[in-house]
């Protein structure tokens, strides 16, 4: 593990003050922003109710946009995706309930009061000091504490599969399906997200696809060196080995790897990693 580590000795409301990334409006993210299914730019109705894309129409429910492929729009509900439990002949109808299943599997994420989310905050806020740009947030839960690590220079997009809670705006869809027209983005993170995925290789790939070249990724996760079995975990779709990780980023070159201890754990340890697209 790294050493020293300063966030070991946090307390609850420790964390420094420091100015957080602006988070976008979806005003400001629309030139951005393109069918999951076509690439084809997307624009407002007439009614400003939906995005549209030709014939393509993506719903906007309380002033979050349901950006899902077309062939799950019929199973929106008014607060989440919601796949009946039946036989699929359609793989992407199977892929999507699999996928619903660890989110209705308990809480997610930790408590923002929690001293081991304080300390990602300040192992966050050092990996990504020198962001500047845009920033793809996906599974960015609340983008409130979603974009505490993030600079002043950072402009903060977040996305997320879940729309229960509607205060706050973010762009609701797929990490395998972003949303987003090619190239167009300065960063994309990953910020304790990537062990929902269940295909996690795609995602980062979708990544990669809407990057600029140069265009940095930052990643945290949990990696396990013992006790990685997952039959006892509601939430997570992997418990990743170092090497699952570095071999998904094949496309990228690390810049920086800095492995933190975990609460007291000796069977996992907490990921912080920098990488930069190629070509």
């Amino acid at each position: 593990m790294s050493s020293p580590d300063h966030s070991a000795f946090l307390e609850p409301n420790a964390i420094p003050a420091a100015e957080q990334a602006r988070l976008l409006s979806l005003e400001a993210v629309m030139p951005f922003l393109a069918s999951p299914d076509t690439m084809r730019e997307l624009e407002f109705d007439r009614a400003g109710q939906a995005l549209r894309a030709g014939r393509e129409t993506f719903p906007i429910r309380s002033g979050l946009p349901l950006l899902f492929p077309a062939r799950l729009q019929s199973f929106l509900s008014e607060d989440r995706l919601e796949i009946p439990n039946v036989r699929h002949e359609d793989a992407l109808l199977q892929y999507s309930f699999l996928a619903t299943v660890k989110q209705n599997g308990g809480p997610a994420n930790t408590d923002p009061e929690d001293v081991n989310r304080l300390k990602h905050v300040y192992r966050a806020r050092l990996m990504a000091r020198a962001a500047a740009g845009t920033l793809l947030d996906i599974g960015c839960d609340s983008p409130t504490f979603g974009k505490a690590p993030f600079p002043a220079t950072v402009d903060y997009i977040g996305l997320d599969s879940l729309y229960v809670d509607k205060h706050e705006f973010r762009l609701i869809g797929m990490a395998e399906f972003l949303p987003f027209r090619d190239s167009t983005l300065d960063n994309v993170a990953f910020m304790a997200s990537l062990d929902h995925i269940l295909d996690y290789h795609r995602a980062i790939d979708e990544a990669r696809r809407v990057l600029r070249p140069g265009g940095k990724l930052f990643l945290v996760t949990l990696v396990w060196v013992d006790r990685a079995q997952l039959f006892h975990d509601h939430v997570h779709f992997h418990h990743f080995r170092e090497f699952e990780i570095f071999g998904a980023l094949s496309h990228f070159s690390i810049d920086a790897c800095v492995r933190y201890q975990w609460r007291s754990d000796n069977h996992r340890f907490a990921l912080y990693l920098t990488a930069t697209k190629r070509g």
